[in-house]
């Protein structure tokens, strides 16, 4: 089938061929249920109307597209489930937790629609793909860092290979002097290109930062008055380390640099009490065997200014705030006693980074970031070596640590994690 003008498709027609992967899901109360067999539907769907788009536009060129960036991130979220084998937060027997192949291949469908014919196909991918990483997480079959991990892969896999049809539409973040806006870009490939110093002035930057996290410590007590405090640590911490993944979008303008980050960690395990323990209100008795659930995310926008003029040395200072929810759960593993308890906290942060250029292509980096307010306390501190391949593409290797203590009436939490990490980037211009 060959369209002549395959811009003037109705836009009707691309809306609907995604709406209808909901007509599975009733209009009423959608269940667990209902949402886990969307997303086992939509990580193969969202693919398939990313191919029978290029049939739709005659587009040999995006068929090729299609299975080099379907072929590199599937294979790579496969490669990633062997290396880190993380044991998914069902109690399954399957340590195939992270990355979430359900994710990766509903991202990859949604990332190739978007970035090779247009928003038009984007964002109603977009929202499906979303439904299904949700999916993913509701129903017990992933932990949050695995559907982050799964869809950068996948987006970055289209990053990659996938440039605009002749038709498309994309929006680009747009920044010049001192002028912020969205640039309407018609086929504009933005692939390829001379590389540059390190770091460029103007430019956006998406990262995953992935790797095993050790946990130092995990004090919990709930309430924080009256509750036992007890030490997740102690038990028989059948997910350390654990595996998170890191997303980080950075915006640099000069000497500025604005950053938005959103970090999970992520726990289940086993263990006993040596003695009746209170949690929650609930007496949980001792010898008792009790599974533990342990949840926390970490949301931040941080901004830096460069205190240095040109030169291969940064030297960044600068302020943020952090949002922290902590969701707590213990059960008996006969399921006679269950309790849950949360927190969110507000954290203002100051922040500091230092970098060296050894050439173009080389940097390393030390960043720290955190403050004590009150009862809630927060220390970030990393290392880095950084590559950069072309102009657009960058990867490192860090060593970090991760320390919060944060009281609410409802949780009392101290948490410590040392990291290893692993990182790659792409920047837009």
């Amino acid at each position: 089938m060959h369209l002549s003008n395959p811009a003037f498709i109705p836009r009707a027609i691309s809306v609907s061929l995604l709406c209808s992967l909901f007509v599975a899901v009733p209009a009423q109360a959608v269940s667990e249920e209902d949402l886990e067999n969307f997303g086992d539907v939509a990580q193969f769907a969202l693919p398939a109307i990313g191919l029978g788009a290029t049939w739709i536009y005659d587009d040999w060129d995006g068929t090729k597209q299609w299975a080099w960036s379907g072929l590199t991130a599937v294979g790579t979220t496969t490669v990633l489930k062997g290396v880190y084998q993380k044991v998914r937060p069902n109690a399954s027997t399957s340590a195939t937790s992270f990355p979430s192949g359900h994710t990766t291949a509903a991202v990859w469908g949604a990332a190739f629609l978007d970035q090779r014919y247009g928003r038009w196909w984007g964002i109603p991918a977009y929202a499906a793909a979303g439904v299904t990483a949700y999916s993913r997480v509701l129903s017990d079959n992933h932990h949050v860092d695995d559907t982050v991990m799964g869809a950068s892969i996948a987006l970055m896999s289209s990053w990659y290979w996938v440039s605009p049809h002749d038709s498309a539409i994309s929006l680009i973040p747009y920044q010049q002097n001192d002028a912020v806006g969205v640039l309407l870009n018609f086929n504009g490939d933005v692939k390829g290109g001379a590389v540059s110093r390190f770091r460029d002035d103007d430019r956006w930057r998406y990262s995953i930062v992935f790797g095993p996290a050790w946990q130092q410590k995990n004090e919990v007590t709930a309430p924080t008055d009256s509750g036992t405090t007890f030490d997740l640590n102690n038990f028989k911490e059948t997910n350390d380390p654990t595996t998170t993944a890191n997303a980080i979008i950075e915006w640099y303008a000069g000497r500025h640099r604005t950053l938005f980050s959103f970090e999970p960690f992520e726990a289940r395990d086993f263990g006993e009490f040596s003695e009746a323990s209170t949690f929650s209100g609930q007496v949980y008795p001792a010898d008792t065997e009790i599974r533990s659930a342990y949840r926390l995310i970490d949301v931040r926008l941080q901004y830096g200014y460069d205190l240095m003029v040109g030169g291969p040395w940064t030297v960044e200072v600068g302020a943020g705030i952090a949002f922290q929810r902590t969701i707590v759960e213990l059960a008996t593993t006969d399921d006679t006693q269950s309790s849950e308890a949360t927190s969110r906290v507000w954290l203002p942060l100051v922040n500091a980074l230092v970098a060296y250029d050894f050439t173009p292509r080389w940097s390393a980096a030390a960043e720290l970031s955190g403050l004590s307010l009150g009862d809630d306390e927060q220390l970030d501190a990393n290392i880095s070596v950084g590559y950069r391949f072309d102009r657009y593409w960058d990867a490192g290797i860090g060593y970090g640590i991760y320390q919060r203590e944060a009281e609410v009436e409802e949780l009392y939490n101290k948490a410590e994690y040392e990291l290893l990490m692993t990182y790659v980037g792409y920047s837009f211009y």
